[in-house]
């Protein structure tokens, strides 16, 4: 509402002014203990305010201040006794355009929630303008929609004819490999007699040139023999120099073992324990189910890709590639694909 006597600076009018927006409470004006007045919903958005303040390093202080004498304010209390009387006596006009009513704070309550048609056209109209916004934002949010829709169907439609050029090459591939098996098992006969033909002519040419050399007992003397750097080379040790010894992996290392494991298949390096590698893909497997089989989706194919590549390695013994299998057919008792 509009007062009608608000020019008077000492008007005893001034004392019901909220101490926030400056004007006088039109809604459940509350009072707080240092006797200032307080809109309702000033009140709470400085309480908001407050519990929303997130400055880095500040403290937070734990009750609000007047702003008028600084005093702390931990709650406040509805206007009554006098200062309500006073309050509900001032007097008011309507403020809506083609109403002329006039009256006091406490029939103005009355008069615009029941009896006032300005402002009951004020409130449909709103309404009115609400429903427009909300049924704009309801289409751009359907349109979105539809965009997304068409989109996601396109890669759909893109994923299904990549899929079915993948599954023709693979159709073709087995082919070709069924073609090449036939074509190798056709040859192998012709190789070994013409090896045997080509074995019988290299010795009659042999004896037009020199004397021929008594055959020896044993079949190793046919075969060709290492150098001496050769034999060395293989029996020395492998040194895998990104392995910092340290066996303490966790859940986040499955791929590193996989690729120390990868580096040297068949000839383990020497500063690696395969015991303790073991015991390290044993204890991160039981440790892993005792949590309850935490993200199954993302640690289950890991520690798979690390059980074949240790099975497929030749560092392990017979009994470890035992436990491997086991540890395998562990996996999927507890999670079935």
């Amino acid at each position: 509402p509009i007062l009608l006597h608000k020019d008077s600076e000492t008007s005893i009018y001034q004392d019901l002014v909220c101490s926030v927006c400056l004007e006088i409470p039109i809604w459940n004006p509350v009072v707080s203990p240092c006797d200032h007045v307080f809109c309702r919903e000033c009140y709470d958005e400085m309480v908001n305010c407050l519990n929303a303040t997130t400055v880095p390093g500040a403290v937070r202080p734990a009750h609000i201040c007047c702003p008028l004498d600084r005093k702390e304010i931990r709650s406040v209390t509805p206007m009554k006794g006098v200062l309500r009387r006073v309050w509900e006596s001032i007097q008011v006009k309507c403020p809506y355009e083609g109403c002329a009513w006039r009256g006091t704070m406490g029939m103005y309550l009355d008069h615009a929630s029941e009896r006032c048609q300005a402002a009951s056209a004020e409130r449909k109209k709103n309404a009115n303008a609400n429903e427009e916004d909300d049924k704009e934002a309801l289409a751009a949010q359907v349109m979105y929609l539809l965009t997304e829709l068409k989109h996601m169907s396109e890669m759909c439609e893109i994923m299904a004819v990549s899929g079915e050029e993948q599954d023709r090459k693979i159709c073709s591939l087995e082919r070709e490999n069924r073609k090449l098996k036939q074509q190798l098992s056709q040859l192998r006969p012709k190789k070994q007699q013409g090896g045997r033909g080509g074995e019988a002519g290299s010795r009659q040419q042999r004896r037009g040139g020199q004397q021929q050399a008594p055959p020896s007992s044993s079949p190793r003397a046919s075969m060709p023999q290492p150098t001496v750097q050769e034999t060395q080379a293989s029996q020395e040790p492998t040194v895998d120099p990104y392995f910092d010894g340290n066996y303490a992996w966790t859940m986040n290392d499955l791929s590193e073992i996989v690729a120390l494991v990868e580096r040297n298949p068949t000839r383990k390096p020497s500063n690696v324990d395969r015991n303790k590698v073991f015991e390290a893909i044993r204890n991160l497997q039981g440790r892993w189910i005792r949590s309850g089989g935490l993200d199954p989706d993302l640690w289950i194919d890991q520690l798979e890709d690390v059980i074949d590549v240790c099975m497929s390695s030749s560092w392990f013994s017979a009994n470890q590639n035992s436990r491997f299998e086991e540890m395998q057919d562990t996996l999927f008792d507890e999670y079935p694909i």
